[in-house]
């Protein structure tokens, strides 16, 4: 169970790095844009290289950890550890402080984007960075309240109860 839980935290984890690169490689097109002007196109193809690359990447992790979990999460779902039908992260909430303060963080930052999109008071070298941390905190949203995070955390509770009841 061990090796379960430390594969399964190391996929989300790469999966959570996978989607930053992707999201943080937007922050980048403002000086892109510089030298596109100089006629230099590289640095973009680059950039959405990246972008495409790493959230395409971040899919094909969650996925696999999916299915790395499938006997896992047949398991605990007969032992009434997780819900047998959850929704997916996208359109699931949950009410721990972390998820409070990214549910609280993401509406900051909406508002923040659509206020430029009406008063165009941001500079664009300070709005793709807003842009990038607003994709990145939904990400976070979809990963925390999402099936595989929940797996895990059991699987990683049911460690640490084991470790626990082993130093009796």
């Amino acid at each position: 169970m061990r090796r379960i839980e430390k594969r399964v935290g190391s996929s989300i984890w790469l999966t959570i790095v996978s989607f930053a690169i992707s999201f943080f490689s937007l922050s980048a097109i403002p000086f892109s844009q510089n030298l596109t002007d100089t006629g230099q196109k590289i640095p973009s193809f680059m950039i959405a290289a990246i972008f495409w690359f790493f959230l395409i990447w971040g899919f094909l992790l969650t996925f696999l950890t999916k299915r790395r979990q499938q006997t896992v999460r047949k398991k605990l779902k007969s032992m009434g550890l997780i819900r047998a039908h959850q929704p997916p992260g996208i359109i699931s909430f949950s009410s721990n402080p972390f998820s409070i303060i990214l549910y609280v963080a993401f509406l900051i930052e909406i508002i923040l984007i659509v206020s430029d999109l009406i008063f165009h008071w941001v500079p664009g070298y300070i709005m793709f960075p807003i842009i990038s941390v607003t994709l990145f905190t939904f990400m976070l949203h979809c990963v925390v309240d999402g099936e595989n995070y929940k797996v895990y955390q059991v699987i990683k509770k049911g460690m640490d109860q084991n470790h626990e009841h082993k130093g009796e």
